[in-house]
């Protein structure tokens, strides 16, 4: 193993968590620190489309400030402290529904990882996302 080379250690060890997930070699679950700079209701501008995941849960947890989510065309809004659980099949968006600042850490499968990944990496120009969805055993559901 060269200098460079991350040990199995440091791989478990995110610090600061902001700047990069957590996700060792071998683990299934990938933890993520987020934050949005301030949003609203007017209008109202989720953080990702309408949608389901099919085989995976993911959960999320408020660090600071607040986020709302529409689970199964159900509101409840979270504040710093409150967390989240998304079991697979519930049809699900969210937003920060204030003008303030939030932070949240997302925990999730390597699966919607890598789905999370390849939508901000992809030309939307060019890519469905719904099909880009169908590839992770997820899907985009109407508004």
């Amino acid at each position: 193993m060269n200098d460079q080379s991350p040990t199995r250690v440091q791989q478990m060890v995110a610090s600061p968590l902001a700047t990069h997930p957590l996700a060792p070699d071998g683990s299934n679950l990938v933890l993520v620190e987020w934050a949005d700079q301030g949003g609203g209701f007017s209008p109202m501008q989720t953080m990702a489309p309408r949608h389901v995941h099919h085989e995976d849960d993911e959960a999320f947890y408020v660090l600071e400030g607040a986020l709302a989510f529409e689970l199964n065309g159900e509101t409840v809004e979270l504040k710093a402290g409150d967390a989240v659980m998304i079991p697979h099949g519930t049809i699900h968006t969210w937003w920060n529904p204030h003008p303030e600042p939030c932070r949240y850490l997302i925990l999730v499968p390597r699966r919607l990882h890598e789905l999370i990944e390849a939508i901000h990496s992809v030309d939307r120009e060019t890519t469905s996302m719904s099909d880009l969805f169908r590839q992770y055993r997820s899907e985009l559901t109407p508004e």
